[in-house]
Protein backbone atom coordinates (compact mmCIF):
# COMPACT_ATOMS: atom_id res chain seq x y z
CA UNK A 1 0.00 0.00 0.00
CA UNK A 2 1.27 3.48 -1.19
CA UNK A 3 1.41 6.09 1.03
CA UNK A 4 -1.00 8.47 -0.27
CA UNK A 5 -3.66 5.26 -0.35
CA UNK A 6 -2.88 5.09 4.10
CA UNK A 7 -3.47 8.40 4.50
CA UNK A 8 -7.05 8.20 2.00
CA UNK A 9 -7.93 4.94 3.89
CA UNK A 10 -7.22 6.31 7.47
CA UNK A 11 -9.75 9.33 7.05
CA UNK A 12 -12.15 7.37 5.40
CA UNK A 13 -11.95 4.87 8.24
CA UNK A 14 -11.61 7.99 10.29
CA UNK A 15 -14.77 9.22 9.68
CA UNK A 16 -16.66 5.99 10.08
CA UNK A 17 -15.95 6.62 13.90
CA UNK A 18 -18.45 9.58 14.03
CA UNK A 19 -20.96 8.15 11.47
CA UNK A 20 -24.40 8.79 13.17
CA UNK A 21 -25.81 5.54 11.27
CA UNK A 22 -25.33 2.14 10.50
CA UNK A 23 -25.70 1.00 7.69
CA UNK A 24 -25.82 -3.20 7.02
CA UNK A 25 -25.92 -4.13 3.45
CA UNK A 26 -23.27 -3.59 1.34
CA UNK A 27 -23.10 -1.03 -1.05
CA UNK A 28 -19.27 -1.05 -2.60
CA UNK A 29 -15.69 -3.22 -1.95
CA UNK A 30 -12.99 -1.02 -1.70
CA UNK A 31 -9.42 -3.11 -1.79
CA UNK A 32 -5.86 -1.78 -0.66
CA UNK A 33 -2.68 -3.52 -0.28
CA UNK A 34 -2.19 -5.12 -3.03
CA UNK A 35 1.21 -4.94 -4.91
CA UNK A 36 1.21 -8.06 -7.84
CA UNK A 37 -1.97 -9.72 -7.66
CA UNK A 38 -4.79 -8.38 -9.87
CA UNK A 39 -8.07 -7.02 -7.65
CA UNK A 40 -10.27 -9.54 -9.38
CA UNK A 41 -7.93 -12.52 -8.38
CA UNK A 42 -9.27 -11.68 -5.00
CA UNK A 43 -12.32 -10.27 -5.02
CA UNK A 44 -14.02 -12.94 -7.26
CA UNK A 45 -13.20 -15.78 -4.12
CA UNK A 46 -15.73 -13.63 -2.33
CA UNK A 47 -19.56 -14.77 -1.92
CA UNK A 48 -20.76 -10.90 -1.35
CA UNK A 49 -22.34 -8.87 -3.63
CA UNK A 50 -23.99 -5.47 -3.47
CA UNK A 51 -27.02 -5.28 -1.68
CA UNK A 52 -26.13 -8.10 0.75
CA UNK A 53 -26.12 -7.88 4.53
CA UNK A 54 -23.17 -8.13 5.93
CA UNK A 55 -23.08 -10.00 8.94
CA UNK A 56 -20.20 -10.61 11.64
CA UNK A 57 -20.44 -14.49 10.52
CA UNK A 58 -20.32 -13.84 6.86
CA UNK A 59 -17.24 -11.80 7.27
CA UNK A 60 -15.76 -14.10 9.40
CA UNK A 61 -16.54 -16.77 6.79
CA UNK A 62 -15.06 -14.87 4.01
CA UNK A 63 -12.10 -13.95 6.22
CA UNK A 64 -11.28 -17.16 7.01
CA UNK A 65 -11.74 -18.59 3.41
CA UNK A 66 -9.28 -15.78 1.79
CA UNK A 67 -6.84 -17.01 4.38
CA UNK A 68 -6.97 -20.34 3.32
CA UNK A 69 -5.82 -19.63 -0.52
CA UNK A 70 -2.65 -19.32 0.51
CA UNK A 71 -1.73 -16.18 -1.09
CA UNK A 72 -2.81 -13.79 1.34
CA UNK A 73 -0.45 -12.94 4.76
CA UNK A 74 -3.09 -10.54 6.26
CA UNK A 75 -6.68 -9.55 6.03
CA UNK A 76 -8.13 -6.49 7.46
CA UNK A 77 -12.24 -5.64 6.78
CA UNK A 78 -13.47 -2.58 7.68
CA UNK A 79 -17.09 -0.81 7.66
CA UNK A 80 -17.87 2.42 6.38
CA UNK A 81 -21.67 3.57 6.13
CA UNK A 82 -23.11 5.81 3.93
CA UNK A 83 -25.70 7.96 5.82
CA UNK A 84 -27.71 8.86 2.54
CA UNK A 85 -28.19 5.76 0.72
CA UNK A 86 -28.10 4.15 4.00
CA UNK A 87 -25.89 1.51 3.00
CA UNK A 88 -22.23 0.44 3.91
CA UNK A 89 -18.35 0.45 2.06
CA UNK A 90 -16.68 -2.45 2.64
CA UNK A 91 -12.51 -1.92 2.95
CA UNK A 92 -10.33 -5.06 2.48
CA UNK A 93 -7.30 -4.09 3.65
CA UNK A 94 -4.34 -7.17 2.68
CA UNK A 95 -1.11 -8.10 2.59
CA UNK A 96 0.63 -10.29 0.26
CA UNK A 97 2.52 -12.97 0.19
CA UNK A 98 5.78 -12.12 -0.69
CA UNK A 99 9.11 -14.73 -1.88
CA UNK A 100 9.05 -18.51 -1.02
CA UNK A 101 7.71 -19.72 1.95
CA UNK A 102 9.58 -22.94 3.38
CA UNK A 103 8.68 -25.55 5.48
CA UNK A 104 10.80 -28.38 6.68
CA UNK A 105 10.77 -32.40 6.05
CA UNK A 106 11.85 -34.73 8.43
CA UNK A 107 10.70 -38.31 8.97
CA UNK A 108 12.00 -41.62 10.43
CA UNK A 109 10.84 -45.20 9.83
CA UNK A 110 12.05 -48.83 9.79
CA UNK A 111 12.51 -49.07 6.83
CA UNK A 112 13.89 -46.27 5.05
CA UNK A 113 15.33 -45.04 8.37
CA UNK A 114 15.27 -40.61 8.83
CA UNK A 115 14.91 -38.58 5.52
CA UNK A 116 14.64 -35.13 5.69
CA UNK A 117 14.22 -32.45 3.50
CA UNK A 118 12.80 -28.73 2.46
CA UNK A 119 9.36 -27.70 0.28
CA UNK A 120 10.11 -24.35 -1.07
CA UNK A 121 6.91 -22.56 -2.77
CA UNK A 122 6.02 -19.56 -4.27
CA UNK A 123 3.66 -17.94 -6.54
CA UNK A 124 6.02 -17.32 -9.98
CA UNK A 125 3.21 -15.47 -11.72
CA UNK A 126 1.77 -13.88 -9.26
CA UNK A 127 -1.19 -11.77 -11.05
CA UNK A 128 -2.54 -15.22 -12.06
CA UNK A 129 -2.14 -16.72 -8.65
CA UNK A 130 0.02 -19.66 -10.19
CA UNK A 131 1.78 -21.27 -7.72
CA UNK A 132 5.25 -23.24 -8.15
CA UNK A 133 6.46 -25.56 -4.92
CA UNK A 134 9.59 -27.32 -5.02
CA UNK A 135 10.64 -30.33 -2.90
CA UNK A 136 14.01 -31.62 -2.26
CA UNK A 137 14.59 -34.96 -0.10
CA UNK A 138 17.41 -36.87 0.88
CA UNK A 139 18.44 -39.97 3.07
CA UNK A 140 16.28 -42.90 3.22
CA UNK A 141 13.87 -42.17 0.99
CA UNK A 142 15.01 -39.51 -1.61
CA UNK A 143 12.90 -37.42 -3.52
CA UNK A 144 12.28 -34.56 -6.00
CA UNK A 145 9.04 -33.09 -7.20
CA UNK A 146 8.29 -30.41 -9.28
CA UNK A 147 4.62 -28.69 -8.51
CA UNK A 148 2.89 -25.66 -10.41
CA UNK A 149 -0.36 -25.03 -10.75
CA UNK A 150 -3.46 -22.59 -11.21
CA UNK A 151 -6.50 -23.21 -9.08
CA UNK A 152 -8.55 -20.68 -11.15
CA UNK A 153 -8.93 -20.20 -15.02
CA UNK A 154 -11.30 -19.86 -17.59
CA UNK A 155 -13.14 -17.04 -15.47
CA UNK A 156 -16.30 -18.32 -14.18
CA UNK A 157 -15.80 -21.77 -15.38
CA UNK A 158 -13.68 -21.93 -12.72
CA UNK A 159 -11.53 -24.77 -14.12
CA UNK A 160 -8.10 -25.41 -12.26
CA UNK A 161 -4.47 -26.92 -13.72
CA UNK A 162 -1.93 -29.09 -12.20
CA UNK A 163 1.69 -30.32 -13.43
CA UNK A 164 3.57 -32.41 -11.91
CA UNK A 165 6.78 -33.98 -12.53
CA UNK A 166 8.90 -36.05 -9.61
CA UNK A 167 11.82 -38.62 -9.49
CA UNK A 168 12.15 -40.98 -6.09
CA UNK A 169 14.59 -43.45 -5.07
CA UNK A 170 14.20 -46.50 -2.22
CA UNK A 171 14.86 -49.77 -0.83
CA UNK A 172 11.95 -51.51 -1.62
CA UNK A 173 12.78 -54.05 1.44
CA UNK A 174 9.13 -55.10 2.56
CA UNK A 175 8.19 -58.85 3.31
CA UNK A 176 6.11 -58.92 0.48
CA UNK A 177 9.49 -59.68 -1.72
CA UNK A 178 12.24 -60.64 0.36
CA UNK A 179 15.58 -59.70 0.08
CA UNK A 180 13.90 -56.38 -1.37
CA UNK A 181 15.73 -54.10 -3.77
CA UNK A 182 16.15 -50.32 -5.06
CA UNK A 183 13.07 -49.17 -7.11
CA UNK A 184 13.81 -45.34 -8.76
CA UNK A 185 10.62 -43.81 -10.12
CA UNK A 186 10.62 -41.28 -12.74
CA UNK A 187 7.05 -39.33 -13.87
CA UNK A 188 5.25 -36.83 -15.31
CA UNK A 189 1.40 -36.09 -14.76
CA UNK A 190 -1.21 -33.44 -15.74
CA UNK A 191 -4.45 -32.88 -14.37
CA UNK A 192 -7.17 -30.35 -15.20
CA UNK A 193 -10.75 -29.86 -13.24
CA UNK A 194 -13.65 -27.49 -12.24
CA UNK A 195 -14.51 -26.15 -8.85
CA UNK A 196 -18.01 -26.65 -7.64
CA UNK A 197 -18.67 -24.30 -4.97
CA UNK A 198 -15.95 -24.06 -2.39
CA UNK A 199 -16.67 -27.81 -1.26
CA UNK A 200 -16.21 -29.59 -4.54
CA UNK A 201 -13.75 -30.69 -6.86
CA UNK A 202 -13.62 -33.00 -9.69
CA UNK A 203 -11.70 -33.62 -12.58
CA UNK A 204 -9.31 -36.02 -14.96
CA UNK A 205 -5.20 -36.47 -14.50
CA UNK A 206 -3.04 -38.40 -17.20
CA UNK A 207 0.42 -39.40 -16.51
CA UNK A 208 3.43 -41.11 -17.51
CA UNK A 209 5.91 -43.33 -15.52
CA UNK A 210 9.38 -45.19 -15.74
CA UNK A 211 9.69 -47.58 -12.95
CA UNK A 212 13.13 -48.90 -12.75
CA UNK A 213 14.49 -52.14 -10.41
CA UNK A 214 17.48 -54.37 -10.14
CA UNK A 215 14.79 -57.64 -10.38
CA UNK A 216 13.52 -58.17 -13.98
CA UNK A 217 11.69 -60.95 -12.47
CA UNK A 218 9.12 -58.53 -11.42
CA UNK A 219 8.63 -56.19 -14.09
CA UNK A 220 6.64 -56.46 -16.94
CA UNK A 221 9.17 -55.71 -19.65
CA UNK A 222 11.75 -58.39 -18.74
CA UNK A 223 14.30 -55.71 -18.38
CA UNK A 224 15.19 -53.18 -15.54
CA UNK A 225 12.97 -50.70 -16.55
CA UNK A 226 8.89 -50.77 -17.04
CA UNK A 227 6.79 -47.98 -18.65
CA UNK A 228 3.17 -46.63 -18.24
CA UNK A 229 1.09 -44.41 -19.40
CA UNK A 230 -2.09 -43.76 -16.53
CA UNK A 231 -5.33 -42.05 -17.29
CA UNK A 232 -8.19 -41.42 -14.56
CA UNK A 233 -10.94 -39.56 -12.69
CA UNK A 234 -11.06 -37.74 -9.16
CA UNK A 235 -13.15 -36.09 -7.01
CA UNK A 236 -12.21 -34.52 -3.63
CA UNK A 237 -14.46 -32.83 -1.13
CA UNK A 238 -13.39 -30.76 1.98
CA UNK A 239 -15.46 -28.94 4.40
CA UNK A 240 -12.89 -29.10 6.95
CA UNK A 241 -12.02 -26.33 9.13
CA UNK A 242 -8.71 -25.97 8.71
CA UNK A 243 -6.29 -28.57 6.51
CA UNK A 244 -3.46 -28.19 8.66
CA UNK A 245 -5.16 -29.72 12.00
CA UNK A 246 -9.05 -29.62 11.54
CA UNK A 247 -11.26 -29.26 14.40
CA UNK A 248 -14.51 -29.65 12.34
CA UNK A 249 -15.46 -31.43 9.19
CA UNK A 250 -15.09 -34.29 6.35
CA UNK A 251 -12.85 -34.87 3.90
CA UNK A 252 -14.14 -37.19 1.43
CA UNK A 253 -11.30 -38.42 -1.56
CA UNK A 254 -12.23 -40.25 -4.47
CA UNK A 255 -9.90 -41.91 -7.28
CA UNK A 256 -9.75 -44.44 -10.30
CA UNK A 257 -6.71 -44.82 -12.21
CA UNK A 258 -6.06 -47.24 -15.38
CA UNK A 259 -2.84 -48.51 -16.48
CA UNK A 260 -1.46 -49.50 -19.81
CA UNK A 261 2.16 -50.81 -19.37
CA UNK A 262 4.41 -50.78 -22.79
CA UNK A 263 4.42 -54.75 -22.01
CA UNK A 264 1.85 -56.92 -20.69
CA UNK A 265 -1.98 -56.68 -19.61
CA UNK A 266 -3.62 -53.59 -18.70
CA UNK A 267 -4.30 -53.13 -15.11
CA UNK A 268 -6.54 -50.43 -12.94
CA UNK A 269 -6.73 -49.40 -9.32
CA UNK A 270 -9.70 -47.23 -7.10
CA UNK A 271 -9.53 -45.34 -3.58
CA UNK A 272 -11.88 -44.19 -1.54
CA UNK A 273 -10.51 -42.18 1.69
CA UNK A 274 -13.13 -40.39 4.16
CA UNK A 275 -11.90 -38.27 7.42
CA UNK A 276 -14.30 -36.74 9.99
CA UNK A 277 -13.25 -34.52 12.85
CA UNK A 278 -15.98 -34.16 15.55
CA UNK A 279 -15.27 -31.17 18.62
CA UNK A 280 -15.43 -32.50 21.81
CA UNK A 281 -15.07 -29.69 23.74
CA UNK A 282 -11.62 -28.40 23.37
CA UNK A 283 -10.47 -31.83 22.03
CA UNK A 284 -10.97 -33.57 19.06
CA UNK A 285 -12.36 -37.07 17.42
CA UNK A 286 -10.81 -37.71 14.26
CA UNK A 287 -11.66 -40.95 12.51
CA UNK A 288 -10.38 -42.34 9.41
CA UNK A 289 -10.85 -44.92 6.72
CA UNK A 290 -8.86 -46.14 3.85
CA UNK A 291 -10.08 -48.51 0.97
CA UNK A 292 -8.06 -49.17 -2.46
CA UNK A 293 -9.08 -51.47 -4.81
CA UNK A 294 -7.29 -52.93 -8.17
CA UNK A 295 -8.24 -55.48 -10.75
CA UNK A 296 -5.82 -57.12 -13.04
CA UNK A 297 -2.48 -58.31 -13.02
CA UNK A 298 -1.03 -55.37 -10.62
CA UNK A 299 2.92 -55.40 -10.67
CA UNK A 300 5.22 -55.98 -7.01
CA UNK A 301 5.71 -51.86 -7.52
CA UNK A 302 2.46 -50.89 -7.05
CA UNK A 303 1.05 -53.15 -4.58
CA UNK A 304 -0.72 -51.41 -1.43
CA UNK A 305 1.13 -52.08 2.43
CA UNK A 306 -0.92 -51.88 5.19
CA UNK A 307 1.57 -51.18 7.62
CA UNK A 308 2.72 -47.70 7.18
CA UNK A 309 2.56 -44.21 8.83
CA UNK A 310 -0.35 -43.76 6.54
CA UNK A 311 -2.14 -46.54 7.19
CA UNK A 312 -1.66 -48.55 10.85
CA UNK A 313 1.38 -47.53 12.26
CA UNK A 314 2.88 -49.64 15.19
CA UNK A 315 4.23 -52.45 12.51
CA UNK A 316 7.59 -52.85 10.56
CA UNK A 317 6.87 -50.45 7.59
CA UNK A 318 5.93 -52.04 4.23
CA UNK A 319 4.43 -55.27 5.77
CA UNK A 320 1.05 -56.68 4.83
CA UNK A 321 1.47 -56.26 1.19
CA UNK A 322 -1.49 -57.02 -1.56
CA UNK A 323 -3.32 -55.55 -4.18
CA UNK A 324 -6.81 -54.22 -2.21
CA UNK A 325 -6.62 -52.92 0.90
CA UNK A 326 -8.63 -51.77 3.85
CA UNK A 327 -7.62 -49.81 6.74
CA UNK A 328 -9.64 -47.39 9.51
CA UNK A 329 -8.17 -45.62 12.19
CA UNK A 330 -9.60 -43.15 15.69
CA UNK A 331 -7.74 -40.70 17.04
CA UNK A 332 -8.61 -38.54 19.99
CA UNK A 333 -6.29 -35.70 20.27
CA UNK A 334 -6.09 -33.03 22.98
CA UNK A 335 -4.31 -29.84 22.84
CA UNK A 336 -1.69 -29.26 25.55
CA UNK A 337 -1.05 -25.98 24.53
CA UNK A 338 -3.00 -23.90 21.62
CA UNK A 339 -3.40 -20.24 19.51
CA UNK A 340 -6.11 -20.68 17.28
CA UNK A 341 -7.51 -18.31 15.32
CA UNK A 342 -8.81 -19.21 11.80
CA UNK A 343 -9.85 -15.86 10.30
CA UNK A 344 -6.19 -14.52 11.22
CA UNK A 345 -4.60 -17.70 9.72
CA UNK A 346 -3.07 -18.50 13.14
CA UNK A 347 -2.64 -21.67 14.40
CA UNK A 348 0.33 -22.08 16.85
CA UNK A 349 0.58 -25.49 19.61
CA UNK A 350 1.10 -28.89 20.44
CA UNK A 351 -0.73 -31.84 21.83
CA UNK A 352 -1.39 -35.26 22.34
CA UNK A 353 -3.25 -38.13 20.80
CA UNK A 354 -4.09 -41.44 21.63
CA UNK A 355 -4.86 -43.70 18.82
CA UNK A 356 -6.36 -47.14 17.63
CA UNK A 357 -5.90 -48.41 13.88
CA UNK A 358 -6.90 -51.64 12.12
CA UNK A 359 -5.95 -52.61 8.60
CA UNK A 360 -5.43 -55.22 5.98
CA UNK A 361 -4.20 -55.86 2.66
CA UNK A 362 -4.85 -59.21 0.42
CA UNK A 363 -4.21 -60.11 -3.08
CA UNK A 364 -7.36 -60.43 -5.27
CA UNK A 365 -6.86 -64.22 -5.35
CA UNK A 366 -7.75 -64.41 -1.58
CA UNK A 367 -10.79 -65.47 -0.21
CA UNK A 368 -12.39 -63.16 2.20
CA UNK A 369 -11.81 -65.65 5.00
CA UNK A 370 -8.18 -65.66 4.58
CA UNK A 371 -8.21 -61.77 4.79
CA UNK A 372 -6.78 -61.20 8.68
CA UNK A 373 -7.06 -57.42 10.14
CA UNK A 374 -4.11 -56.20 12.04
CA UNK A 375 -4.40 -53.82 15.12
CA UNK A 376 -2.33 -51.42 16.55
CA UNK A 377 -2.69 -48.68 19.49
CA UNK A 378 -0.78 -46.02 20.84
CA UNK A 379 0.02 -42.55 21.55
CA UNK A 380 1.80 -39.85 20.57
CA UNK A 381 2.52 -35.72 20.35
CA UNK A 382 1.55 -33.33 17.72
CA UNK A 383 2.42 -30.16 16.78
CA UNK A 384 1.71 -27.02 14.48
CA UNK A 385 3.13 -24.01 13.37
CA UNK A 386 0.87 -21.81 11.25
CA UNK A 387 0.33 -24.02 7.63
CA UNK A 388 3.08 -27.38 8.76
CA UNK A 389 2.80 -29.50 11.61
CA UNK A 390 5.05 -32.60 13.59
CA UNK A 391 4.45 -35.57 15.25
CA UNK A 392 6.04 -38.47 17.05
CA UNK A 393 3.97 -41.20 17.92
CA UNK A 394 4.60 -44.36 19.03
CA UNK A 395 2.39 -47.44 18.06
CA UNK A 396 2.20 -51.02 20.09
CA UNK A 397 0.88 -54.05 17.83
CA UNK A 398 0.04 -56.46 20.81
CA UNK A 399 2.81 -59.12 20.18
CA UNK A 400 5.91 -57.50 21.23
CA UNK A 401 7.35 -54.30 20.99
CA UNK A 402 6.06 -51.46 18.62
CA UNK A 403 7.57 -49.28 16.22
CA UNK A 404 8.09 -45.38 16.63
CA UNK A 405 7.28 -42.73 13.86
CA UNK A 406 8.43 -39.08 13.23
CA UNK A 407 7.25 -37.08 10.58
CA UNK A 408 6.60 -33.43 9.73
CA UNK A 409 3.22 -33.83 8.88
CA UNK A 410 -0.08 -35.56 10.42
CA UNK A 411 -1.56 -38.89 9.71
CA UNK A 412 -4.43 -37.46 8.31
Amino acid sequence: MTRIQRIILAGMIGLTGTAPCRAARLNRIFLYGNTHLEPAVILRELRIHEGDSLTPDLLKTERAWLLRQKFLKNIEFQLMPECASGRTNLILVVREKQGWSPSPILGRNSVFGWYGGLHLETNPWPIRRQRLRLTLQAGGHRLFQFLWQDPWFAGSLRLFWEIRAWYTSFPYHFSDHPPGFEEQDTGIEAQIGHQFGRLLQAGIRSGLESIRTGERVIMRSGTQTDRLVSAGIFADIDTRDWPVWPREGIRVNGWTRWYSPEYGDDFSQSGLDFQGFIPVRRHTLAVQTIFRKSHGNVPVYKRFHAASDRAVRGYRFGEFAGDNLLAATVEYRFPIFSIRQPVQGLHIGYGGVLFFDTGAAWYQHESPEKIHFQEAAGIGLQGVFRDWAVRFEYGHHFHGWGFFTYGTSLKF
